[in-house]
């Protein structure tokens, strides 16, 4: 497991689930304990307080073309800025971003100043 860095967060929707924590951020409804991470692998129980591991970190910038993401035509012919980060809670080898699923990626701390 990652640890604690200065742009970690503690994260929303979890609750304390007697000696570990319950994520509510996906229907998986992870029961993480001390020192886990949920299936997504980046939502951490750290002494009885989940954390997004991955808050403020990047693995992945490009510009694409707006045809390649779902959004049934929107503006034709567009760009568009794609930021993603590690880990997911599916499992889908055909994913074109697995090894990203897998934490495979290097990460790298932004803060939106250094994007100005």
């Amino acid at each position: 497991m990652a640890s604690t860095s200065a742009t970690d967060q503690v994260a929303a929707h979890w609750i304390p689930d007697g000696d570990a924590v319950r994520c509510g951020l996906c229907p998986h409804r992870c029961r993480i304990g001390d020192g886990k991470a949920g299936i997504c692998g980046v939502r951490e129980n750290r002494g009885g307080t989940l954390f997004a591991a991955t808050y403020g970190k990047v693995a992945a910038v490009a510009v694409d073309p707006i045809e390649k993401k779902p959004l049934f035509h929107f503006h034709p012919g567009a760009r568009i800025l794609s930021i993603g980060s590690v880990g997911c809670n599916f499992r889908c080898e055909f994913c074109q971003n697995y090894n990203l699923v897998l934490r495979q990626a290097p990460l790298e701390e932004v803060r939106i100043e250094d994007l100005r």
